[in-house]
């Protein structure tokens, strides 16, 4: 998968396996370039992802299907509907900068988790209510629990976050009053390191007073991926941390305080591996239920897996593959058992063999497994919705270019859409490429335009929405959009180009990241924003 520019400040969490790379999220910044580590077979940059994994039961081996094929580019069909016509004016809060100069990670019901170059994450909550109005709260920076061993030093990088429900009390207590759902606070997630390639000292998590705690005390390598927290299945945190004995990263599943709503860590426990010296915990489903990763076999080949949070190791979900499936991966998990992840084949790419990456989704409900792929590109999932469709990117080969072309996706079940570029405002072509960031749930996808390879994706670029399970998917260009409804009503935001949406949560809510001209110099500023600011 793919690897980008560290001056991208939507740089994706890089996972790199032997010597190629593959991006499971795009949404975070080129401070968590220090992130990189390498333990035994591996080496990662774990960064502000928001990886998706599933989890579940013991499963017999998968029945491959045949391979479905990519449907037509859809940005070559006649021209849709202008979404920006149905807009209409929004209200004046509806949009809010959150800060200048550094960039918005992610957003969850209204809590948004932003940090600098150097780390050390900031959390803020914007209480929306039915119109799409904010009121902030105030800023709260996180801070390390106790000294020495405990975090002194660190830099506390960014990798997501979620919210949390928790009743309103007294400091240090950060739960906040909403106004339009529960009462809770915004539970972060990432990797502490001591700054610099091969500096991780462990995965983090906050409470609910926001004291950061550390997956384990001897600073040793680590990361947090993903985290959720449901009513009924609990609160849990999955990532990867050094096992003593074997001195290799395996996967694990921490446990948070959910009974008692602090969301502070009680246990941890170890997956192990099929055999190998390591695995990895790389995301989780929303309902806390599926977890999924890779794990390597005694013969030290990467194998796509998934656990339920109950369980005490991994399930092989690669057993029955296709024996040219080189190496598998799970990166995304719905609430009903469908996990869809990456596998490496061979392909003939400009008449050379290449390795490639296509996609699958797998049931565990069934023990069956789909294939699909796009001619000339590897394909990397980010969600699997509850009905078994897959959204994510599609990465195309170019061994010329550095910043290669990407085009949304849609896996419905039978056909893999691709949703090509969005027509640029500023060149009326199509892009050369649009990445996305962090979709949610639903299916919605945001991100990153670019008019050539020369331009990275980020704040330089140009944002774009699409909901690829709408009736008639189509490209919203969301700096244009945002200008239309929200100038007039917030005059402030007139000066910036909207270059990039970081992340969209399950109330619609995003993170843009925008650019302006002051004096001959640019200035960043992250910005949150409600849908009625970009789409109908």
């Amino acid at each position: 998968m793919q690897s980008y520019p560290c001056h991208d400040r939507d740089l994706g969490a890089l996972y790199f396996y032997g010597k190629r790379s593959f991006t499971f999220s795009s949404d975070t910044g080129a401070a968590m370039a220090a992130q990189l580590h390498q333990p035994t077979k591996h080496r990662f940059l774990a960064t502000a992802c928001s990886l998706v994994l599933a989890a579940c039961f013991a499963a017999s081996a998968a029945k491959a299907d045949t391979l479905v094929v990519i449907s037509p580019n859809l940005s070559s069909d006649s021209a849709p509907t202008d979404p920006l016509a149905a807009l209409a004016a929004a209200p004046t809060n509806s949009i809010k900068k959150v800060v200048n100069g550094k960039y918005a990670v992610q957003v969850d019901n209204g809590w948004v988790i932003f940090q600098g170059f150097t780390g050390q994450p900031t959390l803020s909550f914007y209480d929306a209510d039915a119109t799409g109005d904010f009121n902030p709260s105030g800023s709260i920076k996180l801070k390390p629990a106790g000294n020495g061993q405990s975090g002194t030093g660190l830099f506390f990088n960014a990798g997501g976050i979620v919210f949390a429900p928790c009743p309103v009390t007294a400091l240090p207590s950060r739960c906040a009053t909403s106004t339009s759902g529960p009462s809770g606070v915004g539970v972060g997630f990432g990797q502490a390191t001591f700054g610099g390639a091969g500096g991780a000292a462990g995965g983090w998590v906050n409470d609910n007073t926001m004291t950061a705690y550390l997956t384990n005390t001897d600073q040793n390598t680590g990361s947090i991926a993903g985290l959720s927290v449901d009513a009924t299945n609990g609160a849990y945190a999955v990532g990867w941390d050094l096992n003593t004995s074997t001195f290799s990263n395996h996967g694990i599943i921490w446990t948070l305080d959910s009974a008692g709503q602090t969301y502070k860590p009680l246990s941890k426990k170890d997956l192990g591996t099929l055999g190998g010296m390591t695995s990895q915990a790389l995301a989780i489903s929303k309902n806390a239920k599926y977890v999924a990763g890779i794990a390597n076999t005694a013969n030290n080949k990467a194998h796509a897996v998934y656990a339920l949070t109950s369980a005490s190791g991994w399930t092989d979900i690669s057993t029955g593959f296709p024996s040219e499936v080189i190496k598998s991966r799970a990166l995304a998990a719905s609430n009903t058992g469908f996990i869809a992840g990456s596998a490496t084949v061979k392909r003939t790419i400009a008449g050379k063999k290449h390795s490639v990456d296509i996609g699958f989704v797998y049931d565990t409900n069934t023990s069956t497994v789909k294939f699909f792929e796009d001619p000339g590109a590897n394909v990397i999932p980010m969600k699997v919705l509850d009905d078994g469709r897959v959204v994510g990117n599609a990465e195309f080969i170019d061994p010329g270019t550095s910043i290669k072309s990407n085009h949304p996706f849609l896996f419905d079940g039978t056909t893999m859409v691709d949703f090509g570029t969005m027509v640029l405002a500023s060149t009326g072509q199509p892009a050369y490429g649009c990445r996305v960031n962090r979709p949610n749930n639903l299916g919605e996808m945001v991100g990153s335009c670019i008019p050539n390879s020369a331009t990275p994706y980020g704040v330089s670029g140009a944002a774009f929405f699409i909901d690829a399970t709408a009736t008639t998917p189509t490209f919203v260009d969301v700096n244009a959009a945002i200008h239309a409804t929200s100038d007039a009503s917030t005059p402030q935001i007139k000066p910036y180009v909207m270059g990039s949406v970081t992340s969209i949560d399950d109330d619609h809510e995003i993170t843009v990241m925008g650019m302006k001209i002051q004096g001959g110099q640019a200035n960043e500023a992250a910005f949150l924003a409600s849908k009625v600011t970009y789409s109908p």
